[in-house]
């Protein structure tokens, strides 16, 4: 399965959850990533950590290859 989403935190961070997840807050164990979806406010249509909990580093593994920074202004950070 691949999944795009964004790195919330790195090992030793604390994160702020949001339901389901069963706990207020969590602490990102060694060698996990803390990842959410775009829209926080869609979490019944998106699954991210607060779903699934914290996932290994080494499964997050793609770049991206365009950030849009502002509607006027798209950067290509390698070639696609």
């Amino acid at each position: 399965t691949i999944a795009v989403k964004r790195v919330i935190a790195i090992e030793g961070d604390l994160v702020i959850t949001r339901p389901p997840y069963p706990l207020p807050e969590q602490e990102i164990s060694l060698g996990h990533v803390w990842v959410e979806g775009e829209h926080p406010e869609h979490t019944r249509w998106s699954y991210d950590s607060n779903s699934y909990g914290a996932v290994r580093d080494d499964v997050a593994t793609a770049l991206p290859t365009l950030l849009i920074l502002q509607e006027s202004r798209i950067v290509l950070t390698r070639d696609a």
